[in-house]
């Protein structure tokens, strides 16, 4: 008996998987495979090319959510034989601000005075006589300030960070790697996403 499996689809119509919803960074083209090869074994639910599309991506976007959350969860970088881990950050700012002002004053005076005087002798005397006189007296005065004002602030920031991390003794180190061996392959999004695939549009008989 021929059945209509979804690698015989994909054949027909490469296109079935175009409307599927993926979370950011996953590999679409590698999820695609994984599908079409867990069910090549099995039949189709849906035999209509262009109505099993619509279904994959109306299923897919009500899971996008659940799937995001075990890809990022799958994606965190950490030490898995350490328990403890914690950062602190301390950030002092402060501003100090220096001002002055320098004032110059110069004054001077300068005076000074002159008198001439004008002498004549008589047609009959050779004796020189006062005729007339004049005197000049002169007085300057110059003052000036020169003003300078002049600001400066200085911003000052420190910041200290400190970490401490490691295993406080809750479990050993050996049996924190075992449980991580355990959890990888429940966040291997790929296989998880196949699986549901396979419950959700294949006929469950061998």
């Amino acid at each position: 008996m021929a059945l209509l499996t979804v690698m015989g689809l994909y054949n027909y119509d490469p296109t079935i998987f175009d409307n599927i919803v993926l979370p950011v960074g996953m590999d679409k083209t590698k999820l695609v495979n994984q599908i079409v090869l867990d069910t090549a074994e099995l039949e189709v639910i849906y035999p209509a090319p262009g109505f099993l599309k619509t279904a994959i991506g109306l299923w897919s976007a009500t899971r996008n959510m659940s799937w995001d959350r075990i890809y990022r969860a799958s994606q965190l970088e950490y030490d898995p034989i350490e328990n403890y881990d914690r950062q602190e950050t301390e950030t002092t700012t402060g501003t100090q601000a220096h001002s002055g002002r320098d004032t110059t004053t110069n004054t001077g005076t300068s005076s000074g005075s002159g008198s001439d005087t004008n002498k004549i002798a008589g047609f009959d005397s050779t004796a020189l006589v006062d005729h007339d006189s004049s005197s000049t007296t002169a007085t300057s005065t110059a003052s000036g300030t020169t003003e300078l004002t002049h600001g400066e602030q200085i911003a000052d920031s420190h910041s200290k960070t400190s970490r401490i991390h490691g295993n406080i003794g809750v479990t050993t180190s050996q049996q924190m790697l075992e449980q991580e061996i355990l959890i990888t392959d429940k966040l291997n999004i790929y296989d998880i996403i196949a699986s549901e695939f396979k419950n959700r549009f294949c006929i469950l008989v061998y």
